[in-house]
């Protein structure tokens, strides 16, 4: 009879890996240290049970292995730091795999230690709605003569917002005399609402104009000036 005897010659695998041959996970910005960010396994096809028992551990290359930490024993990769999408919107680190006793292989390098292997994992930080949206300017400025057809669009304004995913919707809370504007809440684009008149209406509209993030407003000046045009008779002095 012969008995065939394992030895450790199998290089720890990872398993679950995308098509680039890496882990992708994500976090949210803000949240305290210890939150999960991905959980790696690794396989090892020896049988004996030191052999194939899995350790791991983060390779300390690079600026960002320290802000993260791994479970040795279940893999699970948790955070160390708090992370601000706004500063830095991804990080790679890279994860060993290593049995449990010296190598079998041959020329196996250093001699004496276990088989291991590596792979990147890349991390990306997700947005949380932390940034209130703003505007570039104080007052808009924009003329419309007063003939101009309801629906015109007079005027686009649209504000900025540092968080990656919020939905900006637009509105005048202020200043519409008569409800001569109306605004495209989605796109911010103001248009003529109403019947404009230089002569008997107002000849400047100063909009109090708002935006508004789902969590937090700003607000801005749109002021509309309304020219004259050529629309009535001449008339004698009685």
């Amino acid at each position: 009879i012969i008995e065939l005897i394992d030895v450790n010659d199998e290089i720890p695998e990872f398993v679950g890996l995308d098509e680039n041959g890496r882990y992708r996970g994500s976090v949210a910005e803000n949240l305290s240290p210890g939150a999960n960010v991905i959980a790696v396994t690794a396989t090892d096809r020896d049988e004996d049970e030191d052999f194939h028992s899995i350790t791991y551990r983060l390779k300390e290359t690079g600026n960002d292995y320290d802000k993260f930490a791994i479970n040795p024993i279940t893999g699970d990769i948790t955070t160390t730091a708090y992370f601000d999408r706004e500063r830095k919107s991804e990080y790679y680190i890279t994860v060993v795999a290593e049995d449990g006793a010296k190598s079998a292989r041959p020329n196996h390098m250093p001699p004496g230690t276990p088989n291991k292997e590596e792979t990147e994992v890349q991390i990306r930080i997700t947005d949380k709605n932390d940034n209130a949206p703003y505007f570039k300017d104080r007052v808009y400025t924009a003329s419309v003569p007063e003939n101009t057809d309801i629906g015109t669009t007079v005027i686009t304004v649209t504000a900025e917002d540092k968080d990656e995913e919020n939905r900006l919707s637009y509105s005048i809370t202020g200043g519409n005399v008569g409800n001569a504007f109306e605004v495209s809440s989605d796109v911010g684009a103001i248009k003529v609402r109403g019947f404009l008149d230089y002569e008997d209406g107002p000849r400047e509209y100063r909009l109090t104009y708002t935006v508004f993030d789902e969590k937090e407003t700003n607000q801005t000046t749109v002021v509309v000036q309304v020219m004259d045009v050529n629309d009535n008779p001449p008339k004698f002095d009685s």
